[in-house]
């Protein structure tokens, strides 16, 4: 089971950079998406420092994003919506990491959303 972390961002701050690292041990991939249009000073360089693959999107508004679209451009069976200002739990951690898709158990640390269109597991941290 392949599990991604996505980020959809316009900016990673040089204190998030930490974070970002952790959620990279973690996750199978970090893939981070860039909005072109409100990208600030600093943010490319770090993006391409600690994710696995960066793409860029343009949206008309802050709040445009295509999660689904995004989604769908992550090779992997679970996809995980992180934060750039969020540090992940200490739950993360834990030797039952990662958890197992074909249970019914619910982690307090996952807010489900629901399944994307090609069947994969889409979660907000």
């Amino acid at each position: 089971m392949r599990i991604t972390a996505l980020l959809p961002t316009h900016d990673l701050p040089e204190q998030s950079m930490p974070w970002m690292m952790e959620a990279r041990k973690i996750f199978d991939e970090l893939v981070i998406f860039i909005d072109e249009k409100r990208v600030t000073p600093g943010t490319v360089t770090r993006t391409e420092r600690v994710g696995t693959r960066v793409h860029y999107h343009r949206a008309d508004t802050w709040y445009e994003w295509d999660l689904g679209a995004m989604a769908r451009q992550c090779e992997s069976d679970w996809v995980f919506i992180i934060e750039r200002d969020e540090q992940l739990s200490g739950e993360w951690q834990q030797a039952q990491w990662p958890p197992d898709s074909r249970s019914n158990r619910a982690y307090t640390f996952l807010d489900p959303a629901p399944m994307d269109r090609t069947g994969r597991q889409i979660y907000h941290h």
